[in-house]
């Protein structure tokens, strides 16, 4: 038995908080000593007398000193294993203070790069995938939405347009916005930390800004890949969730219907209502979970297809490629539905797929893999 401690803290709609909770029930299913510590009523902490293993998505738990300057993860010589669920510059300044006995995890092999090259890691980088909980994978049901899509609606320009930086800095973010859109498959951050950030240091000399400039190129690189399709989807009878859908003004070609915003609990019901869910990330981007928990519901992914997604997944049986040109998608969508029982063929292939290879019981195997633990899979073959 081994004793692990987990820290949990606040989260966008509680979503990294549960899935805390979640593991330390799983772990605790496997025979182990669980501790969670609530970083957000921190106070007194009693610690086992041995700990075996730190678990910290985003790098929760990495901040607490124990005397004087030591950082508590790394007092008992154990892994501290951190989850990151986004790109990488969005926590590149607590990554910095990573002790060495970290292990980080990210989503692809663009991340792991990223954190190798151009923010200098020299710690264990692996790679994981996003995992579904069996308990949220709905039963079969009509699917009476032909194509969703989740999440909001903003134009790059009126992302730049609200944010409070300083004009020179906002030149580099779009000359760097510029060079991106001539290859969207590789990462503009990248790009920016080899070639724009000494010139944001020498503007600001702030290493925070300088970092929040990367940050935004990321965002605005997302907002104009995602609204390059979203301007010929809105033309099409679509389905879009939130609220900022509802509240737009129409346009006279606008043919799309849009729902308010839902709990995050209620997106895997809307996903088992739908045919199929277009994945409007851009390609460098990679592997998102909005994959694999439309995948669970037996909805249909699609997604710009890419060498590790094409790894991970079988396109034309489990998913589908979105058009690389977005002038493209409303043929493609039309022929794409055209054809139920292919689609019916290839959600419930899907379905399959994620729920043998990407349940909630993956990622626990990952983590006890750093204390030398088989797979659950393989212990069960064995006894």
């Amino acid at each position: 038995m081994a004793s692990i401690v987990l820290f949990n803290g606040a989260s966008a709609n509680n979503v990294m908080s549960n899935r805390v909770l979640l593991d330390a029930r799983l772990l605790e299913a496997r025979g182990h000593e669980v501790m969670v510590i609530d970083l957000t009523r921190l106070q007194e902490i009693t610690l086992p007398k041995t700990v075996d293993l730190f678990v910290g998505y985003q790098g929760w738990g990495h901040e607490i000193k124990v005397g004087g300057d030591r950082q508590l993860v790394e007092v008992f010589g154990c892994p501290y294993a951190v989850f990151l669920g986004d790109h990488p510059i969005h926590h590149a300044m607590r990554i910095a203070a990573f002790p060495k006995n970290t292990v980080t995890y990210v989503c692809t092999r663009n991340q792991q790069d990223f954190l190798r090259q151009s923010l200098g890691v020299r710690t264990d980088t692996r790679l994981y995938t996003s995992a579904v909980s069996r308990d949220d994978v709905c039963a079969p049901q009509t699917r009476d939405i032909e194509t969703i899509v989740i999440g909001h609606a903003q134009s790059p320009d009126a992302f730049l347009a609200a944010q409070d930086i300083p004009r020179q800095v906002m030149k580099i973010i779009k000359e760097f916005l510029e060079r991106w859109k001539g290859n969207l498959a590789a990462d503009p951050v990248a790009d920016f930390m080899r070639g724009g950030f000494s010139r944001v240091m020498e503007l600001v000399e702030n290493r925070q800004m300088a970092i929040n400039a990367g940050r935004l190129l990321d965002l605005a690189a997302r907002h104009t890949f995602r609204w390059n399709y979203v301007e010929e989807l809105r033309k099409l009878p679509v389905t879009f969730v939130g609220d900022d859908w509802v509240a737009m003004d129409r346009r006279p070609d606008d043919a799309f219907t849009a729902l308010p915003s839902v709990p995050y609990e209620d997106v895997p019901a809307l996903y088992a209502r739908a045919q199929v869910c277009p994945n409007l990330f851009a390609p460098y981007f990679d592997f998102h979970e909005r994959i694999v928990d439309s995948m669970a519901q037996g909805a249909v992914a699609a997604t710009s297809k890419t060498e590790w997604l094409s790894e991970l997944f079988d396109f034309g049986s489990e998913l589908l490629a979105l058009p690389q040109d977005p002038a493209e998608i409303g043929g493609w969508l039309e022929a794409t539905l055209s054809d139920p029982q292919r689609l019916s063929d290839i959600g419930d292939a899907g379905r399959k797929r994620v729920l043998a290879d990407f349940d909630e019981e993956t990622r626990i195997d990952q983590l006890l893999e750093l204390i030398g633990e088989p797979a659950k899979a393989t212990m069960s073959a064995g006894g």
